[in-house]
């Protein structure tokens, strides 16, 4: 039975280890790659099944994800609008009430369920809010998330983005854990609010 339902569909196809031939299959550009290519792959995978636990207003929902062409896809709801990092490239300024009642609670009602389950983001920023066409702030791009249980945190690598990510993200010294994240959507919200000044 088909479902009609508008997805937008997201690929893996890392375009410095792979190309897409004439008959839409992903193939290697060298074989030597395989092995990261799986690894891509496999936290590819991985990144949809995290979402795919998730039925929240602030979080992007996965409601398929399946292998073909010779690599991965997952099925998200399609949802129109921008990312902040738009927005704020095209100088879109917020009031201070819009970020805290619009887009900061509702935010960490999504991070709540997120880490209500054992995981974290890792990569809040302005890039990774799709803000949609009504005005509500979705997460997205949960390809650095992890489950936060001792060392697993750090075995995905360590993921870090400038003036987002909170000084534990720079090393092993300190732990990670929610507050991780809530640093990073502080930074975000704090560039929104002062991007115009």
């Amino acid at each position: 039975a088909q479902i009609k339902r508008l997805v937008a569909l997201k690929e893996f196809i890392p375009r410095d280890i792979s190309t897409r031939q004439a008959d839409g299959k992903v193939v290697l550009l060298d074989e030597d790659s395989a092995m990261f290519y799986q690894w891509g792959m496999d936290r590819f995978v991985t990144e949809a099944q995290i979402l795919a636990q998730f039925d929240h207003p602030n979080i992007i929902r996965v409601v398929s994800y399946f292998h073909a062409n010779g690599t991965a896809y997952f099925a998200m709801d399609y949802v129109a609008g921008k990312s902040l990092d738009q927005l704020l490239r095209e100088q879109v300024a917020f009031d201070q009430e819009t970020l805290l009642n619009v887009w900061l609670i509702p935010l960490l009602h999504g991070l709540n369920e997120v880490h209500d389950k054992s995981y974290l983001h890792r990569d809040i920023k302005p890039a990774n809010i799709l803000v949609t066409d009504t005005g509500i702030p979705r997460l997205i791009d949960f390809g650095a998330a992890c489950f936060a249980m001792g060392d697993e945190i750090r075995r995905t690598g360590d993921i870090v983005t400038p003036a987002y990510a909170p000084v534990e993200q720079y090393g092993t010294d300190h732990p990670l854990g929610p507050w991780s994240d809530i640093y990073a959507l502080g930074a975000t919200l704090y560039r929104a609010r002062h991007a115009q000044h």
